[in-house]
């Protein structure tokens, strides 16, 4: 059953889940805490918890992600590319995947065994629209319209790791905590050099205290 936020957050990027995207939003709750018991895929594992910290947070996303279409209503001549890095149980990646259709998705974690309890989730899913990759960050040589990360490593250490995955356009969206005021202040030699913009987007909502996005171009 969904939340009162997830209906919020969808309303923020304009968007309107169809009861099947909340069913599939749900699902994966389910199976994500069924596999959590065989394998240490996260460390929310109760139901309450999760609805918050897994499907909340990953949806406080969706206003920052590109539209599907281009100014004018025009189609994109190709699906916008997601990449997940360091995925552990598939947040944000897989609930951006059902809440937007639209983008192409690969989970990317270090962990052959968190992917491989992915892969079955994605399969019993039913989602056409993501794909696991087993690498270390550093060592992908593929270039994505969006990177998504949440808890993988302060942002400095981030910008390091994740340099061969921009291309021109491309967005960095860093789910964080209190500090990330901090985090972004330490990291600014690091964005002058690289010549990289970013911006601090805190989420007011009282069920997610602390919470922040650092978004970086």
């Amino acid at each position: 059953m969904s939340l009162p936020i997830w209906t919020d957050l969808f309303a923020s990027a304009d968007l309107e889940p169809a009861p099947a995207t909340i069913d599939q939003l749900d699902r994966f709750l389910d199976l994500l805490i069924d596999w959590n018991e065989k394998l240490n895929l996260t460390r929310i594992a109760t139901r309450p918890e999760a609805d918050l910290k897994h499907i909340a947070d990953a949806l406080t996303l969706l206003p920052h992600l590109p539209p599907a279409t281009r100014d004018r209503g025009r189609q994109r001549n190709s699906p916008l590319t997601l990449a997940d890095l360091g995925t552990g149980g598939g947040v944000p990646g897989i609930p951006l995947a059902i809440a937007r259709p639209d983008l192409r998705v690969t989970l990317i974690d270090a962990t052959r065994k968190k992917l491989d309890a992915l892969d079955h989730i994605v399969a019993t899913l039913g989602l056409t629209n993501v794909r696991t990759l087993h690498a270390r960050i550093e060592a992908v040589e593929v270039k994505y319209d969006i990177l998504t990360t949440r808890a993988v490593a302060e942002l400095d250490k981030l910008l390091e790791l994740t340099q061969g995955l921009f291309k021109n356009g491309t967005r960095l969206l860093a789910l964080k905590g209190p500090k990330a005021a901090e985090e972004l202040q330490a990291a600014r030699p690091r964005l002058n050099r690289l010549r990289r913009t970013s911006r601090l987007h805190p989420v007011d909502r009282p069920e997610l205290p602390g919470h922040c996005i650092i978004e970086v171009r």
